[in-house]
This record gives C-alpha cells, sequence and structure tokens, in this order.
C-alpha cells in the first residue's frame, strides 16, 4: 500500500469519526430537549396536582369546620331541649300542686279520693273516673272529681 492509499484510508476514518461525532451530538441533543420537555410537564403536572391537593385540603377544612358547627349546633338543641323538659315539667309540677291544694280545698272531693302520689295526678286529670267495682265513672264538670256512690249518698242524706 502506498501512502496515498493510506492518507486516504485516514481521511476517511476521520471523516465517518466526525459523521458519528455530529450524529451522537444531535442525538444527545434531541434526548436532552426531549429531557428537558418531559421535566416540564412533570413540573406543570407537580403543580396542577399541588393544586388540587390545596384544594381538596380546603374542602375537608370546611367540611370539618361545618362538621364541628353541626356538633356545636346540636349541643344547642340538646341544651334547649333539656331546658324545656326542665320547664315543662316545673309547670306539671305547679299544676300538679294547684289540682292537689284545690282537692284539699274542695269538700266535695273525698280524702280518700286526694291526689297523694305523681302517678294518681295523671288519671285525676283524665275525666274517666273508677269506682270501687272498677267501672268508669265522667265528670262533666271541670276541675271537679266524681264521688264514690257512697260518698254521694251520705252527702244526700246529710242535706235532707
Amino acid at each position: 500500500m502506498d501512502t496515498t492509499t493510506v492518507i486516504w484510508i485516514i481521511v476517511v476514518v476521520i471523516v465517518v469519526l466526525i459523521i458519528l461525532g455530529l450524529l451522537f451530538s444531535l442525538g444527545r441533543r434531541r434526548k436532552v430537549a426531549a429531557n428537558r420537555q418531559h421535566a416540564g410537564e412533570l413540573r406543570e403536572s407537580a403543580e396542577n396536582d399541588a393544586f388540587r391537593a390545596r384544594e381538596s385540603e380546603a374542602k375537608a377544612a370546611r367540611a370539618d369546620a361545618d362538621a364541628k358547627e353541626a356538633e356545636i349546633n346540636a349541643e344547642k338543641l340538646r341544651r334547649e331541649a333539656s331546658q324545656r323538659q326542665e320547664h315543662a315539667q316545673t309547670a306539671r309540677s305547679r299544676t300538679d300542686e294547684q289540682l292537689r291544694e284545690a282537692d284539699r280545698l274542695d269538700p266535695d272531693v273525698a280524702s280518700n279520693r286526694r291526689r297523694a302520689t305523681p302517678e294518681t295526678t295523671t288519671s285525676a286529670r283524665n275525666p274517666a273516673e273508677h269506682t270501687a267495682d272498677g267501672s268508669e265513672r265522667l265528670d262533666e264538670r271541670p276541675g271537679r272529681h266524681q264521688l264514690p256512690p257512697e260518698a254521694t249518698e251520705s252527702e244526700d242524706r246529710h242535706q235532707e
């Protein structure tokens, strides 16, 4: 082989190496650009995810606040119901006491028929009264109690 052939072989090898280097460089640049673009897309996606996460946290905080407000309202309603129940019991006690006092003062109410306990006050408020034999008798007069037949007969004898 002569020198010119060797020079041409060297030149061709150098040119092939330069072309391979350029191709490798272009491929690398494309890969870097693609990586940059992909990184930008990932950052944008991460920002969107972060925004959705903040939005979700805000909704959760609102829901928690609503739940606490509902608990507070429920507690207020429980207290109000309890107070109303206490007021109703107080009013019922006053009513029962007034009825017992009325029975105590009323000469038409037999002493054994007076209200002594809260259990008897419910039946005393009911216009249906039970006689000694268990039958019912209605007293049409408000605030009055039907007397047993024995008491009515004894009163009639006293008036004659």
